[in-house]
């Protein structure tokens, strides 16, 4: 056994990127995970190589649980240091997210994003666990953060089923105003677009129908709809709309809205 773990070291000093075949040999065709354990050593990236393995082989969670174990004292001795490095606090924050103590990781991750800004995945994470414990004004401040509107759309969905109303429209609004990235079409915004209505916040509307104009240009429903803010916000010239409508109304001569919109433009 001693030489054989000899000559699997050599070979994984050689190549490191032989060493998750190797573990899965080990653990697999030969059930010792023991022995992938002794390879590994101190080396983070190799038992969290291990861990994965072990979860995706279905083995016993004290297999597991010991790896883990190991790993998480490793990194919490790696951020004890004066100036720990950014991945080990990373790392640290996302075992104690599934750990369940939440606002450790979420600590974590803060000191992590102040050495490495630019770690989506550990923005979003920290959103994501902010709001999981109420802080949902907090997690949007971080999604925003974020240079694509992905981690505010995640985040409306987690508000969403949480029942969130209010923190949910919050969190798309902000995500259309960031405007990077994949947005939902504009037809898909309607319970959006009705519940602005109702609590009368009409600027608001007619931003989200200004920025799908450069999307949606030739959809005659957002059309209109601007044309109707724009018109009683006197945000445009009253000929410019009137031109705009017209071949709308030419275009959708039986559709109500827009005739009533063209009136209203008239007017």
């Amino acid at each position: 056994t001693e030489v054989a773990v000899a000559h699997l070291e050599r070979a994984v000093a050689l190549d490191r990127r032989l060493f998750r075949e190797v573990a899965m040999v080990l653990t697999d065709q030969f059930d010792r995970p023991d022995l992938a354990l002794q390879i590994a050593g101190d080396d983070f990236g190799r038992l969290n190589v291990i861990v994965e393995i072990l979860e995706a082989l279905g083995e016993n969670t004290e297999s597991v649980e010991d790896v883990r174990r190991k790993v998480t004292s490793l990194l919490e001795q790696k951020c004890r240091e004066s100036v720990p490095p950014a991945w080990a606090l990373g790392g640290l924050a996302g075992i104690y997210a599934r750990d369940g103590r939440v606002r450790e990781a979420i600590d974590c991750y803060e000191q992590a994003l102040a050495l490495d800004y630019d770690r989506v995945e550990w923005r979003f994470n920290r959103a994501r666990l902010l709001a999981d414990v109420g802080d949902v004004a907090e997690a949007i401040r971080e999604a925003k953060a974020n240079p694509l509107a992905t981690a505010l759309l995640k985040l409306q969905r987690i508000a969403a089923d949480a029942g969130l109303q209010a923190e949910s429209e919050q969190a798309l609004v902000e995500a259309i105003r960031q405007g990077n990235g994949p947005l939902p079409l504009y037809a898909d915004l309607k319970p959006l677009l009705n519940s602005l209505a109702q609590q009368g916040r009409e600027n608001t509307l007619l931003e989200i129908c200004t920025i799908y104009l450069s999307f949606e240009s030739g959809n005659p429903v957002l059309l209109t709809q601007y044309a109707y803010l724009a018109c009683l916000n006197r945000l445009d010239e009253p000929k410019t709309i009137l031109k705009a409508m017209e071949v709308l109304a030419k275009a959708f001569p039986k559709e109500l809205p827009i005739q009533c919109v063209l009136a209203t433009v008239y007017l």
